[in-house]
């Protein structure tokens, strides 16, 4: 849902659709909803998430502003 936007600031980060995002900012989601709501928290304006892609997981920052 994130990387469905082209030129967004997680598609430029390599998000993809069908990517899951298990964490935002070290705080495990589950729903797309309860991620969204992670970064609206956020107190810096970046979000770290955590992006699983079929068998292996890594790291992106976002900036959210």
């Amino acid at each position: 849902w994130l990387a469905t936007q082209p030129g967004s600031e997680a598609a430029r980060k390599g998000l993809r659709p069908g990517d899951l995002i298990t964490a935002v900012n070290g705080h495990e989601v589950t729903t797309p909803g309860k991620a969204l709501r992670e970064m609206e928290t956020a107190d810096n304006d970046r979000a770290l998430l955590l992006v699983r892609r079929g068998d292996s997981q890594y790291f992106a920052a976002l900036a959210l502003s």
